[in-house]
């Protein structure tokens, strides 16, 4: 297989751009994140999918997604770090609602899932293992490279309730694409068969 077959795969193109915007808004100031979500949305729509039944999945799982860092800001496993002010101290501040790039990344993350994330809908053993591993990696990893967030103490625990809550909305994402394939096909085998139908000729009686 060929650069160019490679770079015409939907689920390759849209892996590059997850990563791409993670780097974006994990690395980047507010002024990028917001500008690498635009890029990335527009990107996702003329070369990846158009398809207005995953977008509306994509936008529900962002949801959920918002709620579940929203719980997590509020219950203090995703803290912000304290802010070392021009007395030498460092100050504590509440972090009332998630960072744009979080929120970014989530945005980012339900537009790839039904492509990049395809092979997820194959078990949701997958979804487990991904959700378990591959999320709290994530969040330690942003919350290393960032200077405005912290995972609560001790690190491990909050790491167990991300990898609970991320495997818990995967399986629960992979139930929402599976069903509306099903919906789909269902409507594509009526369609067939209506026209099947139209086509057969009338017997005299």
């Amino acid at each position: 297989m060929n650069v160019r077959s490679l770079l015409d795969s939907k689920s390759v193109r849209s892996t590059i751009a997850f990563q791409g915007a993670w780097f974006a808004l994990i690395l980047c100031s507010e002024v990028f994140a917001f500008l690498s979500i635009v890029i990335y949305l527009l990107a996702h729509y003329f070369f990846i999918s158009k398809d207005r039944g995953l977008w509306l999945i994509s936008i529900r799982v962002f949801f959920v997604g918002i709620m579940i860092d929203s719980f997590f800001v509020y219950s203090h496993v995703i803290a912000s770090s304290p802010v070392h002010v021009a007395s030498g101290n460092f100050v504590d501040r509440d972090l009332v609602f998630i960072p744009l790039w979080l929120a970014g990344l989530w945005l980012c993350f339900s537009f790839a899932l039904p492509v990049a994330f395809k092979f997820l809908q194959r078990h949701y053993g997958l979804c487990v293992v991904l959700g378990m591993i591959g999320a709290p990696l994530s969040y330690y990893s942003g919350a290393a490279l960032r200077d405005d967030v912290v995972l609560m103490q001790p690190t491990w625990l909050a790491l167990i309730y991300i990898g609970v809550a991320w495997a818990t909305l995967l399986c629960l994402s992979v139930f929402w694409l599976r069903d509306a394939e099903a919906k789909k096909q269902a409507a594509s085998s009526i369609g067939v068969a209506s026209s099947v139908d139209h086509t057969l000729p009338v017997s005299d009686v």
